[in-house]
C-alpha cells in the first residue's frame, strides 16, 4: 500500500519531538506510520478497537478471569528430588495475596493476561524495598515498552 508524503506530513504536523536516527525510530513515529497505513480491510485494528468488539472482549475476559482465579503456590526443590510448598518464601504474600497496593492477586493476573492476549506481551516493574527484597510488582503498559540491543551485546535493554 502506498502512502502519499502529504498524508504523512498531515499526521506529523504540530508534533514537536526530539530527533531520532532512521535506524532507531521512536515508538510514536512507528505508531503514526502504522496508523496511516491502515489494513487490507481499510480499518486499523488496535487493542482498543479489538476489545470494543463483544466477541474479543468475551474471549479475553474468559481467559484472563480463568488464569486470575488459578491457585498460586511457591515450591522449592528438595535435596533428594521432588518439591515442597514454601509459604514462608518472601514472594509468597506478594504473589498469593496482593502484588501491589491497588490490585488483588486476581486483578493483577487478569491485567497481565489481558496484556498478553491483546498486545502479545506483558511487562512488570519490580519495586524493591531498602533491604533488597521485592515489595510490589506493578504491571506496565506493553505499548510503552521498547526493546533494544546495543552494539554486540546480546543482553536486551528494556526502555519504558
Amino acid at each position: 500500500m502506498r502512502v502519499s508524503m502529504g498524508k504523512l506530513v498531515d499526521f506529523f504536523r504540530g508534533e514537536k519531538r526530539e530527533s531520532t536516527l532512521v535506524g532507531k525510530p521512536h515508538h510514536w513515529i512507528v505508531e503514526r506510520i502504522r496508523q496511516s497505513l491502515g489494513s487490507a480491510a481499510g480499518v486499523t485494528v488496535t487493542p482498543e478497537v479489538a476489545i470494543a468488539q463483544s466477541a474479543v472482549f468475551a474471549c479475553v475476559r474468559v481467559i484472563a478471569e480463568t488464569i486470575g482465579s488459578l491457585p498460586l503456590k511457591i515450591y522449592t526443590k528438595e535435596p533428594g528430588g521432588g518439591k515442597k510448598e514454601t509459604p514462608e518464601h518472601p514472594l509468597y504474600p506478594i504473589l498469593h495475596t496482593s502484588p501491589n497496593y491497588w490490585q488483588t492477586r486476581q486483578e493483577f493476573f487478569e491485567t497481565v493476561c489481558g496484556h498478553l492476549c491483546l498486545r502479545g506481551n506483558a511487562y512488570c516493574f519490580k519495586d524493591y524495598a531498602n533491604n533488597g527484597r521485592i515489595k510490589s510488582i506493578i504491571p506496565l503498559n506493553p505499548d510503552r515498552m521498547t526493546l533494544e540491543v546495543e552494539g554486540t551485546s546480546t543482553d536486551p535493554i528494556f526502555r519504558y
